[in-house]
């Protein structure tokens, strides 16, 4: 992350990649660039119903009763060494065992690396507060970079199709953020 200061104004840049889901992601990685390791979160929450209050229920003060079915959270981690098609049908095969949808699978942090293993990336999830057109949620959840070592991790992030998130901070009365993005470009080698 980079910032810079001016009259009351701040500014924060970071690269940031679509939060797909954890089998989407993988596919969606090119063949130059292989997963270090991976911690992931698949999380089903069951339909809440709103069950009958009696009479006499509601002339002892009760006035709502709600019943949550299971729910199930499933946590993991993919470590270095294992291809890629073998994590999406571990993905896969955990997600039919616990009865939960690979889409509701997502990636919680990742750590990528060129095949070379000279250059590494890192990514967490996290929320950017990013208003799109006809949107309603005040904030956009992203996959943020963290931490870019080696020399060519930029070209590795024009590579993923990353986008560069800049926030800015204007203190009023209130902190106001406001956040673009724009696409990584290769750098010129002259």
């Amino acid at each position: 992350m980079k910032k810079t200061e001016k009259q009351g104004i701040n500014q924060v840049s970071q690269y940031c990649l679509e939060p797909l889901p954890v089998s989407k992601f993988i596919q969606s990685l090119p063949k130059s660039i292989d997963i270090y390791s991976m911690k992931w979160r698949g999380t089903y929450i069951g339909i809440k119903k709103k069950l009958a209050l009696a009479e006499y229920l509601k002339e002892m003060g009760v006035f709502s009763a709600i019943s949550v079915p299971e729910t199930v959270d499933v946590i993991g981690h993919f470590r270095a060494g294992q291809s890629k098609e073998a994590m999406v049908k571990h993905i896969e095969r955990i997600a039919k065992s616990y009865n939960i949808s690979d889409a509701k699978f997502r990636v919680v942090g990742v750590q990528l690396m060129d095949k070379n293993k000279t250059s590494s990336l890192t990514f967490r999830r996290m929320f950017k507060q990013i208003k799109l057109p006809n949107d309603r949620r005040r904030k956009k959840v992203v996959l943020g970079m963290i931490n870019g070592d080696g020399s060519n991790y930029h070209d590795m992030l024009a590579v993923l199709a990353a986008k560069k998130v800049t926030c800015t901070l204007a203190k009023t009365e209130k902190t106001i953020v406001m956040c673009s993005e724009e696409v990584v470009m290769k750098k010129d080698k002259s």
